[in-house]
């Protein structure tokens, strides 16, 4: 209990993304349609409704468990609970990172929902495009301070067995997740959404491609180098 006040000054960011969409639905709660906007196709048409309830709460439960779930992973992962009490000070900016930036990302799709839901009218999926370069971009800006672990970053056969390679392929891959992530922003506000989403799948085929072949090629090199 005594350390319930520290980790609300911690971590009031965190809270008021999490409680955030909980409060603007109970406001605008008896002011809703039955049914409410779930999905949108990629021309910005609706196609999914669901009822009230878990159309406008099934998003912002989603982001408590993510959130719980991230913060937990350290005691999850074997290898990070081997070392967990070592984490540098930078291991745990990113996984806070993360976890916010994710918390962010949801908070807004609930928001937006429900916005949608009270007759607003926006570009929905520009605000998801932001928001997904958004995200990456966060994370590729601490990408490279993650000890090696099975449950996030780049893991490949190569970066779990060496730990070089884990760090020379995620130091690389935050550089270009983050100048890919904002440059690819940029151009997203002077396409259509068709582009954007080509762009996403584009955007995210080539950082898998790339991260396998990198870490192929830096594990191999290392290793015979070593020898």
């Amino acid at each position: 209990m005594k350390n319930i006040p520290r980790l609300l000054r911690r971590e009031w960011l965190q809270f008021v993304l999490l409680v955030l969409p909980f409060a603007v639905a109970a406001l605008w709660w008896n002011k809703l349609p039955d049914r409410v906007v779930s999905h949108w196709d990629i021309h910005n048409q609706p196609n999914g409704w669901m009822p009230k309830a878990p159309g406008l709460l099934l998003t912002p439960v989603l982001s408590i468990f993510l959130c719980v779930l991230i913060a937990f992973i350290p005691r999850i992962d074997p290898r990070l609970r081997r070392s967990d009490g070592n984490m540098s000070l930078g291991q745990r900016r990113a996984w806070r990172a993360f976890r916010l930036g994710l918390s962010a990302l949801l908070a807004a799709i609930s928001l937006m929902i429900i916005a949608s839901a009270a007759g607003w009218h926006f570009d929905v999926g520009r605000v998801c495009f932001a928001g997904t370069f958004l995200l990456l971009a966060v994370v590729g800006t601490f990408l490279g301070r993650l000890k090696p672990h099975y449950l996030m970053g780049i893991r490949t056969p190569w970066t779990l067995e060496d730990p070089e390679t884990w760090r020379a392929t995620h130091r690389v891959g935050s550089r270009l997740m983050v100048f890919g992530s904002l440059t690819l922003l940029a151009v997203g506000f002077f396409v259509p959404a068709t582009v954007q989403f080509g762009l996403l799948i584009g955007f995210s085929i080539v950082l898998i491609l790339w991260s396998v072949g990198y870490s192929a090629w830096f594990y191999h090199t290392h290793t015979a180098t070593a020898k």
